[in-house]
């Protein structure tokens, strides 16, 4: 549908809809009035409510369908979060200075700096840690929402989780 957007095609598909419609059922209803004569009208009347009925239902339940994807935008927005990987060169307090690792995009291999503010989870194999228990040296996986700030170095400036993938701790 996009691309008959894109292209401006959408009349002629809606046009070339129309002839065929038209061309398929002209016959059928010419046939019918020669065998049967005008007493089968109301079955012709019947075809064309249900499929008034149709059209509405499916036009309808699309609706539904889309405006519930709206409604539901929170679970798209998670699909919009970011992770990487990276070694942790600074931490003072709650905030970080991180290198991102080799396996990373290519995006997210140089410094970064972020924040760790009270909502970011901080996690170890699925369990709570504290900011104590992250050093320098440490590996770690960064995810993070929304902007990264074009400086040097890069600023993420929201944090959601900050995992640590050492095995002990």
């Amino acid at each position: 549908m996009e691309f008959l957007m894109e292209y401006h095609l959408a009349g002629i598909v809606i046009g070339v809809a129309t002839f065929l419609i038209i061309g398929i059922f002209h016959p059928l209803v010419t046939k019918g009035e020669y065998y049967f004569g005008v007493r089968i009208w109301w079955i012709f009347l019947l075809m064309g409510i249900a499929a008034v009925f149709l059209l509405a239902a499916g036009y309808f339940i699309g609706y539904k369908t889309a405006y519930g994807s709206v409604e539901n935008m929170g679970a798209a927005q998670a699909a919009d979060q970011q992770t990487f990987y990276a070694e942790i060169r600074e931490r003072e307090a709650g905030r970080f200075l991180v290198k991102g690792l080799a396996v990373n995009d290519l995006n997210y291999r140089g410094e970064f700096t972020f924040s760790a503010t009270g909502e970011t989870a901080l996690l170890w194999r699925g369990t709570a840690i504290g900011l104590s228990d992250l050093d320098a040296g440490d590996i770690i996986a960064v995810t993070f929402d929304g902007y990264v700030l074009e400086s040097d170095p890069a600023q993420l400036q929201e944090v959601i989780r900050i995992q640590l993938l050492d095995d002990e701790k």
